[in-house]
């Protein structure tokens, strides 16, 4: 069970660092797009599987172009 202490200092923590909440809400979303359980899967099991798969492939598409655009800003730092 979680403490009311607890529960305060999560407040306080996302009202000090609301980047790093919305970071985590979107990669969540994102983790559970890519692999989705219990209601959004009942969901996406409704979702014809060309669409699935199109949108799944559109997203590993912008997953790439992320990874390569981090990978030139690193080799840019390090030059």
């Amino acid at each position: 069970m979680v403490s009311e202490a607890q529960i305060r200092a999560n407040r306080a923590y996302e009202k000090r660092h609301p980047e790093a909440v919305a970071y985590k809400r979107a990669r969540n979303m994102a983790m559970r797009f890519a692999n989705p359980v219990g209601k959004l899967a009942a969901a996406v099991a409704t979702i014809d599987t060309t669409t699935r798969k199109q949108d799944l492939e559109e997203l590993q598409d912008r997953v790439t172009a992320a990874l390569i655009a981090l990978s030139a800003e690193k080799n840019e730092k390090g030059k």
